[in-house]
């Protein structure tokens, strides 16, 4: 069974086709965007000075 698997494993590999970054890409965006709408709120926050 060892030695199927090994073949099996083998084949895969053979073949096998990475997608580099663009797998990753849209995990990456959706974590990019969603942390510069945070910074975007807090940059648009507007402190008024109070009066004493």
């Amino acid at each position: 069974m060892s030695k199927e698997f090994d073949k099996r494993v083998d084949d895969f590999f053979r073949t096998y086709q990475d997608r580099g970054m663009k797998k990753w890409q849209g995990f990456m965006l959706s974590d990019f965007t969603s942390k510069a709408d945070k910074i975007d709120k807090e940059r648009a926050k507007v402190y008024e000075k109070r009066s004493r």
